[in-house]
C-alpha cells in the first residue's frame, strides 16, 4: 500500500532512524475509530464493523507489500489458532503450495524459504512456531497464554522486524503464487469470474499481456497489488478473502467484496471449510481485521 504518515521513519537526536515495524500488535477497533475521530462517516463505518462481529485490527506496514503481508500473516494466524486436525490440514495445504514453487536461485532467499517451510510444518504438527518454545532472545516463553496465542506471538516477533527474511520469503512466495495462476490461466475466459480473460484485461489496462503485468506489477518487491491479484491470490492459496472498503466518504454502509471461495481444492479436504482472511482497505492500504470469538464468520 501507499506510505502513510505512521510509516515514515522517526528521527531521534537528528540522526538515528527507526524503520517502521512490518506488523503491529492486534488492537481493538476503538483505536481505528479514534484515528479518524473528526470524521463522523468513517467512525460510523467502524461502528458498523463492530455490529457485524469484528472486534480488532492489526496495522500492516505500507511499503507496497501490504496486501501480501496481511494475507500471509492472517492465514498463518488462522492456522495457529485452529483446532489440531484443522491446523494440521491447513498447514499442510499451505506448505504443499509453497513447496511446489520453483526455488529461488539466491542462496539467502533459498535459506529463508527453507526456514519458512520448516516453521509452517512445525506449526501444523506441533502448534508452535519457534523450536522448543524458545523466544528469539533465547528466553523461555512463560507467559500464561494458549498454545495458539503463543504461536501467534512468536510469529509476530519473527515477522515484525523490517529486515525480517521470513517476511520477505512469505511475500515473495505469495507474489509468485499469484503470478503462476495468472499465467497458467491467462486465456481462460472463466478464470476471472467475469467472462473476460486475464490476458484481455491486462491488454486493456495498457500492458502487453499477462506476462508483462506479472513482471511489472505482481513479482517485483514493493509493488502494490492491483485488482487482478485479488482475483488470483486467494484461489492460488486455497482461501477465502473478504475485503471491507473503508474510506472517508459519506457512503452510509461499508461495502464488502469476497474473493477465492476456496476453489480448486480449497484450503482443506473432506468438506472442511477453508481459511477465511479478512482485511480492511483504506485508499491504497490494507490492514488486517478480526472477528469476535464465536461471531458469525460470514459477517453478514
Amino acid at each position: 500500500g501507499h506510505e502513510r504518515a505512521d510509516d515514515v521513519p522517526e528521527v531521534f537526536a537528528g540522526e538515528a532512524f527507526v524503520a517502521p515495524s512490518n506488523l503491529g500488535h492486534r488492537e481493538p477497533l476503538s483505536t481505528l475509530a479514534s484515528e479518524f475521530k473528526f470524521n463522523a462517516s468513517f467512525v460510523s463505518k467502524v461502528r458498523e464493523l463492530e455490529q457485524r462481529g469484528y472486534d480488532g485490527w492489526r496495522r500492516v506496514r505500507g511499503d507496497g507489500n501490504c496486501l501480501y503481508r496481511a494475507v500471509g500473516f492472517g492465514l498463518l494466524e488462522l492456522i495457529a489458532t485452529s483446532p489440531g486436525p484443522r491446523r494440521e490440514l491447513w498447514a499442510k495445504s499451505l506448505r504443499r503450495r509453497l513447496e511446489a514453487l520453483q526455488p529461488p536461485e539466491d542462496l539467502d532467499q533459498l535459506s529463508a524459504l527453507e526456514q519458512l517451510l520448516a516453521r509452517i510444518e512445525r506449526l501444523g504438527a506441533k502448534g508452535s512456531w519457534d523450536d522448543g518454545g524458545i523466544s528469539p532472545s533465547g528466553t523461555l516463553c512463560c507467559m500464561p497464554m494458549s498454545k495458539g496465542a503463543a504461536a501467534v506471538e512468536s510469529m509476530h516477533r519473527s515477522f515484525c522486524d523490517p529486515h525480517s527474511l521470513l517476511d520477505l520469503a512469505l511475500i515473495r512466495c505469495l507474489r509468485r503464487l499469484a503470478a503462476e495462476r495468472l499465467l497458467s490461466l491467462a486465456t481462460d475466459d472463466e478464470a476471472t469470474g467475469c467472462g473476460i480473460s486475464y490476458e484481455t484485461i491486462c491488454t486493456c489496462q495498457g500492458y502487453q499481456g499477462v506476462d508483462d503485468f506479472c513482471q511489472r506489477v505482481v513479482l517485483p518487491d514493493g509493488t502494490e497489488a492491483e485488482s487482478l491479484v485479488m482475483s488470483a491470490l486467494p484461489v492460488a492459496l486455497g482461501i477465502k478473502l473478504r475485503i471491507a472498503f473503508l474510506d472517508r466518504t459519506e457512503a452510509s454502509e461499508v461495502p464488502f467484496c469476497d474473493f477465492g471461495q476456496g476453489a480448486e481444492g480449497g484450503g482443506a479436504d473432506g468438506g472442511e471449510p477453508c481459511p477465511e482472511v479478512h482485511v480492511q482497505l483504506r485508499p491504497g492500504h490494507y490492514d488486517l481485521l478480526y472477528f469476535r470469538a464465536g461471531a458469525d464468520g460470514d459477517a453478514q
